[in-house]
């Protein structure tokens, strides 16, 4: 059988990734802004999809519950 991932995020997640990507924006813009451009792109994807799958997640389990 294959089991489900559990995806679990929480705002803290969220405000590293942001707060990551911003970072990344910052320090990298002066040594090559194409690398900064799409490093900050992979971590929204990343913190995009996580939370996508934590909001299927939930409407899942509320879906269940009924």
């Amino acid at each position: 059988m294959i089991k489900e991932k559990k995806y679990k995020m929480n705002i803290t997640d969220i405000k590293i990734a942001i707060l990551g990507t911003l970072g990344l924006y910052i320090n990298l813009s002066g040594f090559n802004t194409f690398i900064a451009t799409l490093t900050g792109v992979v971590i929204l994807g990343y913190t995009i999809s996580r939370w996508y799958y934590l909001i299927k997640e939930n409407n899942k389990s509320k879906k269940k519950k009924k």
